[in-house]
């Protein structure tokens, strides 16, 4: 969500003029996120003006994909609209007057998605770690209807790849526990054991949105796959349940409680616990190690990088502990 891709004024207001929301008002780059470029936009008309009125102004995301293929989106925009259908608060993108839903940009895809009430929690309580668990299971349920073979951008294949570009910025002792984990996971991924189906992949605390302890929106469905549910658990929990670099037991119960009110956990699924806390927790150091290369490569003055540390941190206090202080 840095800035990768610069459009003007007149560029912006000239993309969106097909899709009936008005003229531009205004515009601003959005410097959080690591891979896709995004612009605010504030248009003078709204896409749902026949309901809201022709005079309320209309508050959208501009998505350009930097690495996504344009032929993945077709699977992404149905799953974001399958989702919609069963009232999981996701924005879907807009149909300009032809019926399409994606644009080009300088050669690359683009989206333009409704701004989604609600705020990011910085310290999520309790109850909103209940919340999220409850929704996650919610998605999961509901993407099964889905029929889709491919990982996301986010498979065991792009793991393997990424972690062997980063590995000039680890020690070998750093080497040596990292390549462990990961020959755990690629000889878990050949098992029938786990439960699979569409997962969001990367469902962190910005990428929610709350108004008070209610959900009011779940966005970036964009690394979306098949994998495994037990995986997109230990996404959550390591973004959603740790504190002070360390799992919170009380908000990983309460994440726990949640979703098992919706579907409970399978012997297997526990089994594997401890090995997707710490193989997620690789996937993001690895990610952002890449993301601060790419954002070095491509100066703007809106692109800054998550420091990789935290996750680094987190994935050694996972390799250093118990692993029964890592079962649920």
């Amino acid at each position: 969500m840095a800035v990768f891709t610069t459009l003007d004024f007149d560029e912006i207001n000239a993309l969106i003029k097909p899709y009936g929301i008005g003229e531009l008002i205004r515009f601003s780059g959005v410097s959080a996120g690591l891979e896709n470029t995004n612009y605010a936009i504030t248009t003078s008309s709204n896409h749902m003006a026949e309901e809201y009125g022709y005079d309320c102004e209309g508050e959208y995301f501009l998505t350009i994909f930097e690495e996504l293929p344009e032929n993945d989106l077709p699977f992404h925009l149905g799953l974001l609209e399958l989702l919609g259908r069963k009232h999981i608060p996701v924005s879907i993108p807009v149909r300009d007057y032809d019926g399409k839903n994606i644009q080009m940009v300088n050669q690359k895809p683009a989206v333009l998605c409704p701004r989604l009430e609600g705020h990011h929690v910085q310290n999520p309580s309790l109850s909103q770690c209940e919340k999220m668990g409850v929704m996650l299971a919610r998605i999961h349920e509901v993407s099964h209807a889905m029929e889709y073979q491919g990982g996301g951008i986010r498979d065991v294949e792009w793991l393997n790849d990424a972690f062997a570009k980063v590995t000039d910025t680890m020690t070998s002792d750093e080497l040596a526990a990292c390549q462990q984990v990961l020959d755990e996971y690629n000889a878990e991924c050949v098992a029938d054991s786990l439960p699979k189906t569409i997962i969001h992949g990367d469902l962190f605390r910005d990428n929610a949105l709350f108004d008070g302890d209610d959900i009011t929106g779940v966005i970036d469905f964009f690394t979306a796959g098949r994998g495994f549910m037990i995986y997109d658990m230990a996404v959550c929990a390591n973004d959603w349940c740790v504190a002070n670099g360390a799992l919170d037991n009380d908000k990983l119960a309460s994440f726990i409680k949640g979703y098992e009110s919706l579907r409970a956990l399978t012997d297997a699924e526990k089994a594997v616990w401890p090995l997707m806390l710490k193989i997620t927790a690789l996937r993001f150091w690895v990610s952002r190690i890449q993301a601060v290369k790419r954002i070095q490569s491509h100066p703007h003055e809106l692109n800054t990088f998550t420091s990789p540390e935290p996750f680094k941190q987190l994935f050694f206090y996972y390799v250093s502990s118990e692993p029964q202080n890592l079962s649920i």
